[in-house]
């Protein structure tokens, strides 16, 4: 089997959920047949990442995605009616070179990884070629959700981004062999909108053995940590309303309660709250995030938009730390609340349940312990991935329109 991998960012290092899931599953394909890997990238890719790569693919296409161009491209396709976040991946040298590899080489799959890589599957024969699409989320209704918590001109470019995405989901719905996103929620939310029967959930997973904690682990008392790329908006809300709404509060109970916040790009006005509001600890980008994850001993997830299944979850639950998160970060989980995690709305809930869980060694030993137990029990990639191997499997249904 010969497949195209389509991804909008390059997949290594795997930081972030998107790279996370779109690297488990180029790994996963590798396996079945040769793959190319196609992607852009925000950086130039580091040596150990093309090392990678390279042993996993038969060869790759690497195009460096440039800031500045990328927010011309979106504004362009704005004015033309078109979602901007098409527009900011819709890079002409990327489209140049598939146009070349799709001359020299005949592709049995071509699989895209989320909405706005399905401009370049279209450069291909969809009577010959099988055309996947993993969505992952269904993005239209996260732009809505935005504008719901936006006011002014903000609000108005939201929603007019979600119309528009809804439109490109509902083409991608009729014009590919099959669809995939992260939950059953998310497929249900899909059909609403974009009715068929080619539609399957996969969900993420967690590498289980790379987060178990060491059998000693030091922990700093009254440490919580949030982990997530601190560029992206639904990140930044979380964190933003949480300092401003439950550090000082909890800080009045627990002086030494502190707040670790790791990820890559933190805005200006991240460091600036930092600054502003004792306790809250901007830590950056890191190599390795289980040191932090090890070290505390709680996770926040505050996020007030959330979709699909957030691998922040995941990964705390997996290295046994206890998680307190908002209703949307919780979404699609299979998780129970109150044995598994800890699910808080609103400040008054998040203060109340932060002071009695840092007082409380058996409560947090007992949440550790279950959501180990609960990532266990449904969230291995190789279960996933079986669900990956019938769609590649499955004839193409669009020949036989």
């Amino acid at each position: 089997m010969r497949i195209l991998f389509l991804v909008h960012r390059c997949p290594h290092p795997p930081m972030g959920g998107d790279r996370i899931r779109s690297l488990r599953f180029l790994e996963h394909m590798s396996t079945l047949g040769s793959v190319h890997l196609a992607t852009l990238c925000e950086k130039d890719v580091s040596e150990e990442s093309k090392r990678t790569l390279g042993a996993l693919c038969s060869g790759t296409t690497l195009v460096r995605w440039g800031r500045f161009r990328r927010w011309i491209r979106g504004a362009f396709s704005f004015f033309m009616g078109k979602p901007v976040t098409e527009g900011m991946f819709g890079d002409p040298i990327l489209k140049k070179k598939i146009r070349e590899l799709a001359k020299k080489e005949s592709f049995d799959v071509v699989f895209v990884f989320c909405s706005s890589m399905f401009q370049y599957a279209k450069l291909f024969d969809a009577r010959r070629t099988k055309i996947i699409v993993d969505l992952v989320d269904v993005d239209s209704q996260k732009w809505f959700d935005y504008a719901q918590k936006t006011r002014g001109w903000r609000k108005l470019i939201f929603r007019s981004e979600g119309r528009r995405l809804r439109r490109l989901e509902q083409k991608i719905a009729h014009e590919s062999d099959f669809q995939i996103v992260v939950t059953q929620e998310e497929a249900d939310l899909y059909r609403s909108f974009a009715p068929g029967d080619f539609l399957t959930p996969i969900r993420n997973g967690v590498d289980l053995n790379f987060f178990s904690p060491p059998e000693k682990v030091e922990k700093i008392p009254f440490r919580a940590v949030f982990t997530g790329v601190m560029s992206y908006r639904a990140n930044i809300d979380g964190i933003e309303w949480l300092a401003k709404n439950v550090l000082g509060r909890v800080r009045e109970s627990i002086p030494d309660f502190e707040l670790d916040v790791v990820g890559r790009d933190p805005s200006a006005a991240l460091h600036d709250l930092a600054r502003r509001v004792p306790g809250l600890n901007i830590i950056g980008e890191v190599p390795d995030i289980r040191p932090y994850l090890f070290r505390a001993e709680v996770a926040l997830i505050p996020l007030r938009i959330a979709r699909g299944i957030q691998n922040k979850v995941l990964e705390a639950c997996a290295a046994k730390l206890p998680v307190v998160a908002s209703p949307p970060a919780v979404e699609g989980i299979k998780a129970e609340p109150k044995r598994d995690l800890l699910v808080c709305d609103g400040a008054d809930a998040w203060v109340e349940t932060l002071v009695e869980l840092f007082s409380n060694a058996e409560l947090k030993r007992r949440l550790g312990t279950a959501g180990r137990c609960m990532a266990e029990r449904w969230y291995t990639w190789e279960n996933q991935l079986k669900k990956l191997d019938e769609i590649l499997m499955k004839e193409k249904r669009l020949a036989k329109k």
